[in-house]
């Protein structure tokens, strides 16, 4: 969309420090101001007539190539396109690839596995994140509770040394996700755990029908984000599916350690969902993932082209600046190095202004620094 043709950006009349207009949009990020008394949704947004900004919706670059000159072409295609996608090429003499964990490293892997990149580091897709994290639950078996009303994130406790839980509510209509919770059922050694979860679902039959007829599911459910800073990981791929042998895709494996693994099952995770059960007077829930599966949950996928101090063991330097590549960045989750056991949202804000803050000024030189070539992360 291009800022001339938006109507819905108003001029404030305040000003920022560097004495740019702020101003007022409807589709920008939102904050939420309560009061005894008042409860209304506020959005500041600088406009982007300022930074000469142009947004291009529904485009999809899937493929980055080096050009002659040191700079790159994308490949884009209209994204929403079922049969004429329309591809374009676009060339930039700086890329700052921002399109979270999934979106940039399937750009890096392959753009590394074709060669259009040359020398990039054999560490993309390595140490993935996942915040080392397990999504619980509680819902009331009452008719008139109702938890939807406030924001979604209010609070959070640390049971632990390693361990931070946030309560987290949904907003009415939401109730389609309540498909995922099903009744609470813990892991660790003996019983296989879809096993168990079979057992559960045989004595209390009542809570298995409530979880696959979700009506009224986020009016009165509380959700449970558990996050640990526990050193675990796991390895992002391109490889051929079973059901689609025609082209690559990407996936996940996970060759290290078990103790070393991203948890599906985390104890205090599921001691804390049976304790909010019982204080609401409901029934405690897992992720069916999880409980069938034993695959993990996660809402903040971290990693695959972490920041570090040499391209055997990174794929950024100190500056986000991709190995061997100064004019090509990665500013999004992907660059987080370890599980932060908290929401990443201002960590990857800073770490991105700290990136930017480098970029030179546009009547410079395109060309930064050389650390990028191979030098260390302070």
């Amino acid at each position: 969309m291009h800022p001339e043709s938006s109507s819905r950006i108003r001029t404030s009349g305040a000003r920022d420090r560097l004495g740019r207009d702020v101003s007022f949009a409807e589709d920008a990020w939102s904050d939420v101001v309560t009061t005894p008394r008042t409860h209304w949704t506020r959005t500041i947004s600088t406009s982007p007539r300022n930074w000469g900004l142009r947004i291009f919706p529904e485009t999809r670059v899937d493929a980055i190539e080096q050009a002659a000159d040191g700079g790159y072409n994308l490949v884009a295609f209209r994204s929403t396109a079922m049969v004429h996608r329309e591809r374009q090429l676009w060339r930039a003499p700086i890329v700052v690839l921002a399109a979270g964990v999934l979106g940039t490293v399937d750009l890096l892997l392959r753009a590394r596995e074709n060669g259009s990149v040359p020398n990039l580091s054999s560490a993309i897709g390595r140490r993935v994140r996942t915040n080392s994290e397990a999504i619980v639950g509680a819902t009331s078996r009452r008719g008139n509770v109702d938890f939807t009303d406030g924001v979604a994130i209010t609070s959070g406790i640390y049971p632990d040394e390693v361990t931070h839980i946030q309560p987290v509510r949904y907003p009415r209509g939401s109730d389609l996700i309540g498909l995922l919770s099903k009744p609470l059922t813990d892991g660790g050694p003996g019983l296989p755990r879809p096993l168990r979860f079979l057992i559960n679902c045989i004595r209390r039959p009542d809570d298995f029908v409530r979880s696959i007829v979700p009506f009224s599911w986020a009016r009165r459910s509380i959700l449970l984000l558990v996050m640990q800073v526990a050193d675990n990981h796991l390895e992002l791929i391109l490889r051929r599916r079973w059901y689609w042998p025609f082209s690559y895709r990407l996936d996940s494996r996970n060759r290290a350690p078990r103790e070393a693994r991203n948890p599906s099952y985390i104890p205090v995770a599921n001691d804390m969902a049976r304790r909010v059960a019982k204080k609401i007077g409901g029934w405690p829930s897992s992720s069916i993932n999880e409980v069938l599966f034993d695959i993990p949950s996660t809402a903040h996928i971290l990693g695959g082209a972490a920041i570090g101090n040499d391209p055997e063991d990174a794929v950024c330097d100190d500056r986000n600046r991709v190995f061997g590549h100064p004019n090509l960045y990665v500013v999004d989750g992907s660059a987080v190095p370890v599980n932060l056991g908290v929401n990443p949202a201002l960590t990857i804000t800073a770490l991105a202004e700290h990136a930017m803050s480098h970029v030179p000024a546009k009547s410079a030189s395109l060309e930064t620094p050389a650390a990028a070539a191979g030098g260390g992360a302070n």
